[in-house]
Protein backbone atom coordinates (compact mmCIF):
# COMPACT_ATOMS: atom_id res chain seq x y z
CA UNK A 1 0.00 0.00 0.00
CA UNK A 2 1.41 3.54 -0.78
CA UNK A 3 0.02 7.02 0.07
CA UNK A 4 -1.35 7.08 -3.73
CA UNK A 5 -3.53 4.17 -3.12
CA UNK A 6 -5.39 5.72 -0.07
CA UNK A 7 -8.89 6.63 -0.71
CA UNK A 8 -10.57 9.87 1.42
CA UNK A 9 -13.23 8.57 3.33
CA UNK A 10 -12.44 5.09 3.42
CA UNK A 11 -11.35 3.08 6.49
CA UNK A 12 -8.29 1.29 7.68
CA UNK A 13 -6.44 -0.65 10.00
CA UNK A 14 -3.76 1.14 11.33
CA UNK A 15 -1.25 1.11 14.57
CA UNK A 16 -0.47 3.87 17.05
CA UNK A 17 3.28 4.37 16.32
CA UNK A 18 3.42 7.81 18.62
CA UNK A 19 2.13 9.06 21.29
CA UNK A 20 2.38 12.20 23.32
CA UNK A 21 -0.37 10.89 26.19
CA UNK A 22 1.02 7.90 27.00
CA UNK A 23 3.14 9.37 29.58
CA UNK A 24 1.48 10.81 32.95
CA UNK A 25 2.52 14.26 32.13
CA UNK A 26 -0.30 16.90 30.69
CA UNK A 27 -1.34 17.16 27.25
CA UNK A 28 1.38 19.51 25.23
CA UNK A 29 -1.23 21.30 23.25
CA UNK A 30 1.83 22.56 21.17
CA UNK A 31 1.17 20.06 19.21
CA UNK A 32 -1.59 19.66 16.62
CA UNK A 33 -1.62 16.14 16.31
CA UNK A 34 -0.93 14.28 19.22
CA UNK A 35 -1.32 11.36 17.57
CA UNK A 36 1.39 9.60 14.79
CA UNK A 37 -0.11 6.00 12.81
CA UNK A 38 1.33 3.77 10.78
CA UNK A 39 -1.00 1.74 8.00
CA UNK A 40 1.60 0.22 6.47
CA UNK A 41 5.27 0.06 6.46
CA UNK A 42 5.18 3.06 4.00
CA UNK A 43 2.22 5.08 5.33
CA UNK A 44 2.34 7.14 8.17
CA UNK A 45 -0.32 10.26 9.19
CA UNK A 46 -1.19 12.08 11.84
CA UNK A 47 -4.53 12.48 14.02
CA UNK A 48 -5.38 15.97 15.47
CA UNK A 49 -7.06 16.76 18.27
CA UNK A 50 -10.32 17.54 16.26
CA UNK A 51 -10.48 13.77 15.03
CA UNK A 52 -9.88 12.10 18.58
CA UNK A 53 -13.16 12.40 20.10
CA UNK A 54 -15.99 14.54 19.12
CA UNK A 55 -16.73 18.68 20.02
CA UNK A 56 -20.09 18.32 21.78
CA UNK A 57 -17.87 15.65 24.25
CA UNK A 58 -14.99 17.59 24.92
CA UNK A 59 -17.02 20.55 25.44
CA UNK A 60 -19.30 18.11 28.30
CA UNK A 61 -16.14 16.16 29.99
CA UNK A 62 -13.16 18.48 29.35
CA UNK A 63 -9.90 17.40 28.24
CA UNK A 64 -10.55 14.64 30.55
CA UNK A 65 -12.00 12.51 27.98
CA UNK A 66 -8.58 12.52 25.76
CA UNK A 67 -6.41 10.87 28.57
CA UNK A 68 -9.21 8.46 29.41
CA UNK A 69 -9.16 6.86 26.26
CA UNK A 70 -5.72 4.79 26.95
CA UNK A 71 -4.56 4.94 23.65
CA UNK A 72 -0.65 3.39 23.69
CA UNK A 73 2.22 2.68 21.07
CA UNK A 74 1.30 -0.82 19.04
CA UNK A 75 -2.29 0.09 19.92
CA UNK A 76 -3.96 -1.52 16.48
CA UNK A 77 -6.73 0.88 15.70
CA UNK A 78 -9.09 1.81 13.28
CA UNK A 79 -9.26 5.03 10.80
CA UNK A 80 -11.00 7.10 8.67
CA UNK A 81 -8.56 8.78 5.30
CA UNK A 82 -9.46 12.65 6.13
CA UNK A 83 -7.03 13.63 3.22
CA UNK A 84 -2.98 14.79 3.34
CA UNK A 85 -1.75 12.63 5.79
CA UNK A 86 -4.16 12.62 8.43
CA UNK A 87 -6.73 10.59 10.04
CA UNK A 88 -10.00 10.17 11.96
CA UNK A 89 -11.03 8.28 15.14
CA UNK A 90 -14.71 9.45 14.45
CA UNK A 91 -17.10 7.56 12.89
CA UNK A 92 -18.79 10.86 10.77
CA UNK A 93 -17.17 13.71 8.98
CA UNK A 94 -17.62 17.08 9.53
CA UNK A 95 -19.69 17.77 6.44
CA UNK A 96 -20.89 21.01 7.18
CA UNK A 97 -18.24 23.21 5.81
CA UNK A 98 -16.47 25.93 7.13
CA UNK A 99 -17.72 26.80 10.38
CA UNK A 100 -19.95 29.27 11.02
CA UNK A 101 -20.40 32.24 13.28
CA UNK A 102 -21.21 30.98 16.69
CA UNK A 103 -20.63 27.33 15.81
CA UNK A 104 -18.37 25.28 18.50
CA UNK A 105 -14.88 24.19 17.05
CA UNK A 106 -11.85 22.43 18.36
CA UNK A 107 -9.24 25.28 18.03
CA UNK A 108 -5.61 25.39 18.90
CA UNK A 109 -3.96 28.83 20.61
CA UNK A 110 -1.25 29.70 18.50
CA UNK A 111 -0.32 33.58 19.92
CA UNK A 112 -1.05 36.59 21.40
CA UNK A 113 -1.02 39.85 19.89
CA UNK A 114 -1.17 43.17 22.26
CA UNK A 115 -4.48 44.71 21.97
CA UNK A 116 -5.79 42.68 18.93
CA UNK A 117 -6.60 39.49 20.82
CA UNK A 118 -5.29 36.16 20.16
CA UNK A 119 -4.51 33.97 17.19
CA UNK A 120 -6.16 30.36 17.25
CA UNK A 121 -5.51 27.70 14.23
CA UNK A 122 -8.74 26.02 13.15
CA UNK A 123 -9.47 22.39 11.67
CA UNK A 124 -7.96 21.57 8.38
CA UNK A 125 -6.38 24.96 8.48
Amino acid sequence: MSADSLKVGSKYNAMVISCSMVKNEPINLKFSSPMLVQVSPFVRGSIGFDQLTTIESLAKFGPEIIMNQKYFIGKSLSVTYIGKGQFSLLDKQNKKGAPKKGDLVVARYVKHIGGRGVTVQLPGN
